[in-house]
């Protein structure tokens, strides 16, 4: 009588044991699978906040045009894009900043500016230097403005 009830209980911890190993088999692959779903969205918001950076470069671009010595959307220099300096636009928002400046010649002034995109939890910043270079001395001066060939980069 004994050994029917040893062989019974060796045979539950079995179950047990097999139990165990077949829930965390299932585990793993719930959280490879969910990690599966998430990739395209974390793509698009990342292709998204990007987009939304070029918009940043291109106002950016737009108000240089206009104003060489425009200091970007940080209204209080502090160097931190605050919720009220940032720009809407579509499903994201945006901010450009004014990294550097070279006067040293008065002729072909450089300045760098970054662009940053966001939407939802993804954040993309892009970096280009931009010249004004003086075609006409005037009066008034005329001027062109270029982006600096293979100056942009996504930081």
């Amino acid at each position: 009588m004994d050994k029917p009830l040893k062989l019974k209980a060796q045979v539950l911890i079995f179950v047990f044991f097999l139990i165990f190993i077949l829930g965390a088999l299932a585990v793993a692959l719930l959280q490879i699978w969910q990690s599966e779903v998430q990739i395209p969205s974390l793509q698009q918001g990342a292709s998204n906040s990007f987009y939304i950076a070029q918009t940043g470069i291109e106002l950016g671009k737009s108000q240089l045009r206009s104003n060489w010595d425009w200091a970007g959307m940080d209204a209080n220099t502090d160097d931190i894009a605050d919720e009220s300096e940032r720009a809407t636009f579509g499903s994201g928002k945006y901010w450009v900043d004014i990294i550097s400046r070279d006067d040293s010649n008065p002729a072909a002034r450089i300045v760098t500016i970054n662009a940053h995109g966001w939407t939802g939890i993804s954040h993309q910043v892009i970096q280009v230097q931009l010249q004004r270079t003086e075609v006409n001395p005037g009066p008034p001066p005329v001027y062109t403005y270029l982006q600096i060939g293979w100056s942009w980069q996504q930081i």
